[in-house]
């Protein structure tokens, strides 16, 4: 039986790698069928890593970047949960937000960038949309988890009348409430970085240092494969920050389990 589950996951493992080979064959395809510098194959993408890395304005452009997507993130995991908390505890408010949180959910996100980065200055647009996109997320995360608590204990509290009190709201809906607000977390952190590279890209300039004003400068000096290579970085840097957050995810998940025994 331990045989069994210990092949089913080899062989878990061993489709994801043939999976990753598949997508390096189609991009390999596609590049020799395109036959241009517009699109680079594999290995010259993976040549170009070494100069992007010995680029001491690449560090300067991915710590940038980074800065303004754990901001972004900060920002809107505090309005978003507040919002999103309160709306679960008091329905008119819920219902009061409803429009705003759909309308923000489905509005295009180049609509977004265009006319933001039109009104707004270079340094804040990727600030506010990527707040425009992450924040409906986080907030229905919270709205949600909330919202999906057993009913048995929302009537408990009810009862006690300690339901809105924040000593119950952090020590009993919150923690409820935890693997919603942990798939909303992972969630926006890759999707932070794409939005805000985009940000950067559409409102580059010299003042406005991140991977999207580097992408604009290689997009400039035909450097393709140096673009690639960002993209690169990026693939590299969410899966990272996802695979920290799982264990992060299954070790605070324990943890009050732990202490719920």
């Amino acid at each position: 039986m331990k045989g069994m589950k210990s092949l089913k996951k080899y062989q878990k493992i061993i489709f994801i790698l043939l999976g990753i080979a598949f997508i390096f064959f189609l991009w390999w395809l596609f590049a020799y069928l395109a036959n241009s510098g517009v699109l680079p194959g594999p290995t010259a993408t993976f040549n170009a890593l070494g100069p992007l890395f010995s680029n001491p304005f690449f560090y300067t452009s991915l710590g940038y970047t980074l800065l303004r997507v754990i901001l972004t993130l900060l920002i809107c995991f505090i309005l978003g949960g507040l919002f999103g908390t309160l709306s679960a505890l008091f329905k008119p408010l819920g219902a009061f937000l409803y429009p705003l949180i759909s309308v923000l959910r489905v509005y295009p996100t180049i609509i977004f960038l265009v006319i933001i980065v039109i009104l707004v200055n270079d340094r804040l647009s990727p600030y506010i949309i990527s707040s425009l996109v992450l924040f409906p997320i986080i907030y229905q995360a919270f709205y949600e988890g909330i919202s999906n608590i057993d009913e048995n204990i929302i009537k408990s509290l009810r009862i006690e009348g300690n339901i809105r009190h924040p000593r119950s709201v952090f020590k009993v809906l919150l923690p409820l409430s935890f693997p919603y607000i942990a798939l909303s977390i992972t969630q926006t952190v890759g999707l932070g970085l794409k939005v805000t590279m985009m940000a950067e890209l559409m409102g580059a300039s010299n003042t406005l240092p991140g991977l999207g004003n580097l992408i604009k400068v290689y997009q400039q000096d035909a450097n393709y494969a140096g673009i690639y290579a960002i993209a690169i970085v990026a693939i590299m840097l969410t899966i990272i920050i996802d695979v920290g957050l799982y264990f992060l995810k299954k070790y605070i998940a324990k943890k009050y389990a732990l202490k719920q025994n």
